[in-house]
């Protein structure tokens, strides 16, 4: 049996340590749970951990016609990888394979933080990233995840290559020629398994981020300029004050250091992921 607290109670909480579980996940922002009271939970046939192509192949031929799930992070707020087949799980596979100018290959149970944290020893970052870094390269790509910027496409539309297993346990690997590509990339996991994924990065660079706190009327007023007018751009509604938090962030060169804006905001250096 495995329980995934995808979002958790102090009811919850109390149970985890009876569970007769392969593994309990809890998701963390920050040291807080997140809200809410979902346990999700389901029992496969089998359970396969894989670090290597092979592992995937083998494990889908021998799945006699079973549903078959790949679990990288389990960061879906949906039960979308329970099953009562074959559990694919890819937390060991997750290897940088190769990096070749700013192309840079890797198995797909990486997740964006362990890939931010090598390509910034690399002297490389990822273009867009979205908020949360707990997700696998294949979970974030196949679901379209997004950053904020009105200058670059979700992590998705850098993808230049990738291998997948498909139901039969062929391998294919595709690229932007290809004209399944797009639908392969951001396929939800319906036409496979990803195993390797080669994602387009760029030099690591330095990012000034400033706060603002506007009305909501003011926001929407300004929305276009906003997001026009910064390369990244964060934003957070609080219904019950209308207000709205703004993060601004752009590019510079160089460490940057903290300094009080006339805005009364203050801006913070950040290294790129």
């Amino acid at each position: 049996v495995i329980y995934v607290l995808t979002t958790a109670s102090s009811s919850h909480l109390d149970q985890l340590d009876s569970m007769p579980s392969v593994f309990i996940t809890l998701f963390l922002e920050g040291k807080s749970l997140l809200s809410g009271t979902e346990l999700h939970q389901f029992s496969p046939e089998r359970l396969v951990f894989v670090t290597c192509e092979a592992d995937i192949v083998a494990a889908v031929q021998q799945s006699d016609q079973q549903p078959i799930r790949a679990i990288g992070a389990m960061h879906s707020y949906a039960p979308i990888f329970s099953t009562t087949g074959t559990c694919i799980v890819l937390e060991r596979y997750n290897r940088v394979l190769k990096i070749e100018n700013n192309q840079v290959t890797v198995q797909a149970g990486i997740t964006l933080e362990e890939l931010n944290q090598q390509l910034a020893r690399n002297g490389l970052a990822l273009p867009i990233c979205s908020a949360i870094a707990l997700q696998t390269i294949s979970g974030a790509i196949a679901t379209a995840t997004h950053g904020g910027s009105y200058y670059h496409p979700s992590l998705s539309g850098y993808v230049r290559q990738l291998r997948m297993v498909r139901a039969d346990g062929s391998v294919v690997e595709l690229d932007a020629d290809h004209e399944f590509f797009d639908a392969a990339v951001v396929s939800m996991g319906l036409l496979g398994i990803v195993s390797t994924v080669t994602i387009e990065c760029v030099p690591a660079f330095w990012l000034v981020a400033q706060h603002q706190g506007l009305s909501a009327a003011s926001f929407i007023a300004q929305f276009d300029s906003l997001h026009r007018g910064n390369q990244y751009l964060d934003v957070k509604y609080i219904p019950i004050t209308d207000k709205v938090q703004v993060l601004k962030m752009n590019k510079t060169i160089g460490n940057v250091v903290h300094e009080r804006a006339e805005s009364s905001s203050e801006p913070l250096d950040l290294k790129a992921k």
